[in-house]
């Protein structure tokens, strides 16, 4: 209950937002709940950076919070969970609030609950939603435009102690401008007023939802689809999305109720971005084209300026996947009332495939190489399985106890192969011909990590006007250095529900007033797997 919270808690209000077409849960709350920092964003598909209270450490290889996703901690991206699946949104930010979940909590824990069945009448629920939104630059690029840059132009020689006669423009250009500077008579350019538009796309984001639900008196079940379409503002930067969602819950019996929560996401973030900034120095009179249509890799002559669309990657995949199954069981002790037995087996599997490759007739990093190709494949597997025992009973109408145990393990893996190959004869295979390069390289590496987690909270509240809880919890990580493996984190936090007292009864413009402290300790586990090891290496 609200009254009873000892912890800094928040809870966004999503129902008021509902029907703002977002690509994720973040562009949702952003701004809502006090404390919860949510960075800006420069592409399609991506996420702004979190913090909850600020940066907690200048050193821990991330200050992002931990993520909770139906019960079970949750380590891949946000853009994985459809805004459309989300029932609710909730921040701890304190250490008595984020306590049961010791190391892991440093800096803050989001919990997110995906949605349950819900019917009509005991007939299934049916909701389709599409939305579809354009984007524009919020400040674009500016330009000096064709004036500007003859005025520049000649400030510049003026400068330098050079002649500047506005009368002898062409000469001071460089052979490719001074051609096309004089190809008309009015000295048209050949470039748009502001050339940073070359670089630019039409922005938009189209998004379809479809979801069925329903729920009848044992069963309920919870199935959806999401696509997701975004281009941003700059050319090549483009996202596609694919998400699944199948929750079903049943009570078997009236002491056993089980859950499965099942998801599979599908993101292609294929495509090079173009390097927009490289737009403002293209000259107003630059041949941004060869004859065959292929873009001139200098298109001012000058070798100090080449061409952005050679700074793009001739041909890019970037696929990735993810896989997460959460299944919950719950043992309500028939002969205890009030007492619990919870256990929640969590597993997330994702596997991305980057690919990349450079064209030595089209691209700086090609032509350098004489043709270049790399990719990266990764494989990742995270497994949680909690064990709970709950306990909670109200005696006498006005003492109400809460007792939760908890004993956890958590188990990691990576494994990850990245290759590359250059110097290329034939690139008629591209990046599928790696084999063909004469220089060829390939790197493989792996991780392994494991965690214990050991938690008592007790929660005591009287007449729902006093409420204290304490929590302890014992963590043993494999990360940690070999006379540190466990860490113990108590914290302690009272409140005093001050709109129950009775002399808050006559005051009708007070809805809710509560005094609240809380006092604890939280880890940090944000470390690198094997950085607290001594390193042996080799060199010439």
């Amino acid at each position: 209950m609200k009254q009873d919270i000892t912890g800094a808690v928040s809870v966004a209000d999503l129902d008021t937002y509902r029907d703002v077409p977002v690509n994720n849960i973040l562009e949702t709350v952003k701004g809502t709940i006090p404390g919860l920092n949510i960075g800006g964003i420069t592409s399609a598909g991506a996420v702004g950076a979190i913090s909850i209270r600020g940066q907690n450490s200048i050193s821990a290889s991330s200050n992002a919070p931990l993520i909770v996703l139906d019960g079970a901690i949750y380590s891949g991206s946000l853009t994985d969970i459809s805004p459309f699946d989300i029932q609710s949104f909730t921040v701890l930010k304190d250490a008595s609030a984020a306590a049961i979940y010791g190391s892991r909590s440093a800096n803050g824990v989001i919990l997110i609950e995906t949605k349950g069945g819900t019917g009509i009448g005991g007939k299934p629920k049916f909701n389709v939603e599409f939305d579809y939104g354009i984007s524009n630059q919020l400040k674009p690029l500016a330009t000096y435009g064709p004036e500007g840059f003859v005025k520049r132009l000649l400030d510049v020689r003026r400068a330098l102690n050079e002649e500047a006669d506005p009368n002898k423009i062409a000469i001071y250009l460089q052979p490719e401008e001074q051609k096309n500077y004089e190809a008309t008579p009015d000295h048209k350019p050949t470039t748009p007023r502001n050339p940073v538009d070359l670089l630019v796309q039409p922005a938009y984001n189209r998004k379809a939802s479809i979801s069925v639900s329903n729920k009848t008196s044992n069963t309920s079940y919870y199935i959806s689809t999401t696509l997701t379409d975004q281009h941003g503002v700059v050319l090549g930067d483009n996202f596609k999305h694919l998400s699944t969602r199948v929750n079903i819950a049943s009570d078997l019996t009236d002491w056993f109720n089980i859950s499965l929560k099942n998801s599979y996401n599908l993101q292609d973030f294929s495509g090079a971005a173009a390097p927009i900034y490289w737009g403002s120095q293209f000259s107003p009179w630059a041949s941004v084209y060869n004859e065959d249509g292929s873009y001139k890799e200098f298109p001012q002559t000058t070798t100090s300026f080449i061409s952005p669309f050679w700074g793009m990657a001739t041909d890019n995949k970037d696929i990735r996947n993810d896989l997460n199954s959460i299944v919950s069981a719950t043992v309500k002790i028939p002969w205890v009332q009030g007492l619990s037995y919870q256990v929640n087996f969590g597993n997330t599997l994702r596997w991305n495939n980057t690919q990349n490759w450079y064209d030595k007739n089209s691209t700086t990093t090609g032509e350098g190489y004489n043709g270049y190709g790399s990719g990266t494949s990764d494989r990742n597997y995270d497994m949680l399985l909690d064990n709970m025992i709950h306990y909670n009973h109200t005696f006498l109408d006005k003492h109400r106890v809460n007792l939760t145990l908890l004993y956890s393990r958590e188990h990691n893996t990576l494994e990850r192969t990245t290759i590359s190959g250059q110097d290329f004869e034939n690139q008629s295979l591209g990046y599928y011909g790696l084999r063909n390069g004469q220089i060829q390289k390939v790197t493989t590496s792996a991780s392994e990590v494991n965690s214990l987690g050991q938690m008592a909270r007790l929660t005591y509240s009287y007449s729902s006007r006093y409420t204290m809880t304490g929590t302890i919890r014992r963590d043993g990580y494999s990360e940690f250095s070999k006379n540190k493996k466990w860490g113990t984190f108590p914290s302690i936090g009272v409140n005093w529900n001050i709109t129950g007292e009775n002399f808050m009864k006559e005051i009708s413009q007070i809805d809710h007033l509560a005094l609240r402290v809380s006092y604890g300790t939280r880890g940090n586990q944000s470390i690198s797997p094997y950085s607290t090891l001594a390193r042996v290496s080799t060199g010439n």
